[in-house]
């Protein structure tokens, strides 16, 4: 093996590692290096190491000890309270930027009317000035903002970067993703909104926890976020939850969409 790819390998292994390791603070936090050792299998070495790393770039903070068990007491940690992200729901006539923490607490929210029509320029446009505004509201600085998830009506490429398709917003290869990229400076992935609640709910809400789950939205359009063995299914063409687009009557009214 080379040492290019040796190096690619041990890098991809140290990311899925931190991966385990922050899911395992969020969900149990505050909790000590040892116990995180212990439920993710991963050597007490490893999580040292590894939680040193995330403490350095401010993903996770130390909150004082934990109860002994006849040794020192252990150092106890849970994910950043300094550091957050960032929801935008696009709808058909509504736009909404959310701050949330990194425990999925939600801190500031700004939403507003989407004019009929709006072209994908004028949304992103639309969204960069309510980013700024729920910013400032809330004293954050870009600066500690680690990325922006953005949910549409819409099917979205494999990078999350573009909208292949949004029949109720009239978008056809949008590259949302990039532009706000672009103008933000931050992280953007864009997501099915059907989709993107679906795990917001396994994540933090009402299934957390659970592996196997379905979420049906119903708004203009009606569509489905499946949880299947704890992982998003979006199916071979990313359109698994499309159930809006089921025939039901082949003599019906054609959808606008075709």
């Amino acid at each position: 093996m080379s040492r290019l790819a040796l190096r690619g390998n041990q890098e991809l292994v140290r990311k899925m590692n931190e991966s385990l390791i922050l899911n395992c603070v969020r969900e149990h936090g505050p909790i000590s290096r040892a116990e995180v050792a212990r439920l993710t299998g991963l050597t007490t070495g490893t999580v040292s190491n590894l939680c040193t790393g995330l403490l350095d770039r401010g993903l996770i903070e130390e909150v004082g000890l934990g109860a002994s068990r006849g040794g020192r007491k252990p150092v106890m940690v849970r994910l950043s309270s300094s550091r957050f992200a960032l929801g935008v729901q696009v709808g058909v006539d509504e736009v909404a930027v959310l701050l949330v923490s990194l425990a999925c607490e939600p801190l500031r929210r700004r939403a507003e009317p989407l004019p009929p029509g709006a072209e994908p320029q004028a949304v992103v446009d639309q969204v960069t000035r309510l980013v700024g505004e729920v910013l400032a509201e809330a004293g954050v600085g870009p600066d500690r903002i680690l990325g922006v998830g953005v949910s549409l009506p819409a099917t979205v490429d494999a990078d999350g970067e573009f909208v292949l398709y949004a029949p109720n917003l009239r978008w056809r290869s949008a590259p949302v993703g990039v532009l706000l990229r672009e103008r933000l400076g931050l992280p953007v992935v864009l997501e099915n909104d059907a989709n993107a609640a679906a795990f917001g709910e396994f994540w933090c809400g009402a299934t957390r926890g659970m592996p196997n789950s379905v979420f049906v939205y119903v708004d203009y359009g009606i569509g489905a976020g499946f949880i299947v063995g704890g992982e998003l299914y979006r199916g071979r063409d990313r359109v698994a939850g499309e159930l809006g687009h089921t025939t039901v009557d082949l003599s019906g009214p054609q959808c606008h969409c075709g």
